[in-house]
């Protein structure tokens, strides 16, 4: 046995045991825990991640008339998304998954998005 089989050895007996003596316990949102308490999961989300609550959620959805802020077309399937400032934190508005997904593979940055305009105007 070399030198690092032992190690390596001696390593993995004192994570079994570590792991014996620390059995997993259940997490508050373990997958069963938020199909269990949608509502509350999807509170706590709200709050956690950008700072506002499931009313201030349902307000923006009203004055964007249930639509996209950008394509301006309802949700397909899945809730829009919270829009937020990776800066500042601050919440832009809700989009949906294509066009959220279009404003980060862009790294929201307006610059680039104008030079996406300008490509495609030109090859119109």
């Amino acid at each position: 046995m070399r030198a690092n089989d032992a190690i390596e050895a001696r390593v993995a007996e004192s994570v079994r045991h570590w792991q014996a003596q620390n059995p997993p316990t259940p997490r508050p949102f373990s997958r069963r825990h938020c199909a269990e308490f949608p509502d509350q999961y999807r509170e706590n989300n709200y709050r956690r991640s950008y700072g506002i609550t499931v009313p201030q959620y349902e307000a923006m959805l009203a004055r964007q008339q249930g639509c996209c802020a950008i394509c301006r077309k309802p949700p397909k399937g899945r809730r829009l998304a919270v829009d937020h400032c990776h800066t500042t934190n601050a919440v832009r508005g809700l989009l949906c998954t294509t066009c959220n997904t279009a404003i980060g593979a862009l790294y929201d940055d307006p610059v680039i998005l104008q030079r996406a305009i300008d490509y495609l105007f030109f090859y119109q």
